[in-house]
């Protein structure tokens, strides 16, 4: 069977079934083995993921770049080149460092061999991150940015929680 859609049409779709047929069609190709490898971190691990990057000598490029990743609208992953601009000039040419700093960090926190931050898509040109932990970046990065320094440090409120 074959289905043919016109901008009009998926503009007239509401919401949610436009995200599910965007999500299928992404996902058509994919394995599950495929899917292992962007880790689905809790709250507690994205704080300790946090900590890490606070307490490395490379925390504030890494926080940037954490920032792009915590992106909102999922039909719209950030480009290799959108992440590289919010970056100093200087750093741009160590994204890719940066990265492999973030994946080793994210194994450290989730204690389990293979899993990453996020995934690059070669022919998009995109990184994607599990939608669980961009929601939890999206939810600690604001907070951590707005505690000041008499108040508790994120990580040890969330190891309370």
């Amino acid at each position: 069977m074959e289905l043919r859609l016109n901008q009009a049409d998926i503009d007239s779709m509401p919401p949610d079934l436009r995200r599910q047929l965007f999500d299928h069609i992404r996902n058509a190709g994919r394995s599950s083995e495929a899917d292992a490898g962007e880790a689905a971190l809790t709250r507690p691990q994205v704080a300790a993921l946090l900590r890490e990057v606070t307490f490395n000598q490379l925390g504030a490029s890494l926080r940037i770049v954490l920032q792009q990743l915590a992106y909102a609208d999922e039909m719209r992953p950030p480009s290799r080149a959108q992440i590289a601009a919010a970056l100093p000039s200087a750093e741009r040419v160590a994204l890719g460092r940066y990265m492999a700093l973030l994946n080793r960090l994210t194994v450290r926190v989730k204690q389990q061999r293979g899993v990453r931050l996020s995934r690059y898509h070669p022919a998009k040109r995109v990184y994607t991150v599990h939608p669980a932990t961009r929601q939890q970046l999206l939810e600690l990065l604001p907070a951590l940015e707005r505690s000041g320094v008499q108040e508790e440090p994120l990580w040890e409120a969330a190891r309370k929680a």
